[in-house]
């Protein structure tokens, strides 16, 4: 390397256009710091819903920052490892945010199922990067979801994590 060094080697152009297609889905939702676990951050953002005892959460995990826990910071600034729709028992006391679920590209993009046991689906989509898991929310149930969907349809289950695939 004679001319120059590398300031981030974690960077991975690759991922911008995946980045850019989430937060737009999800209408540049402003995520708040929760908590450090492990190697991570975790930021969330509660998503409006009327559900009773129940609340909708968009979940990121990034790789460990130095914000204090209730630090605010768009969903564009945030590089995540593992993105999350859950819906949770936890209520969680921050901003709610609102958006329209809307099945156009690139999120309604196909994804097939690859694996599945009692407790997940484990889906990989058509043109991202994502391995995309559905969380069973039936006992011994490993049916639970279709062997073929989109993006957003596994998204609005609110039982999703999604994560990049790992390079060989």
């Amino acid at each position: 390397m004679n001319y120059g060094q590398i300031i981030n080697p974690q960077y991975d152009p690759t991922k911008n256009y995946v980045y850019e297609a989430f937060y737009q889905y999800f209408n540049y939702p402003v995520m708040t710091k929760i908590k450090d676990v492990t190697i991570y951050s975790m930021y969330m953002t509660k998503i409006h819903a009327m559900l009773g005892n129940a609340y909708r959460y968009l979940i990121v995990f990034v790789n460990k920052d130095a914000n204090p826990v209730g630090h605010k910071q768009p969903m564009q600034d945030l590089e995540w490892s593992v993105l999350q729709t859950r819906t949770l028992e936890d209520q969680h006391r921050i901003q709610s945010h609102t958006y329209t679920a809307e099945r156009k590209p690139p999120m309604d993009q196909k994804i097939t199922i690859k694996s599945r046991n009692d407790k997940l689906s484990t889906y990989e989509a058509e043109t991202y990067p994502l391995v995309i898991s559905l969380l069973h929310t039936r006992k011994n149930h490993a049916y639970q979801y279709q062997p073929v969907g989109t993006i957003a349809s596994a998204l609005e289950t609110y039982q999703t994590i999604v994560e990049f695939k790992k390079k060989d």
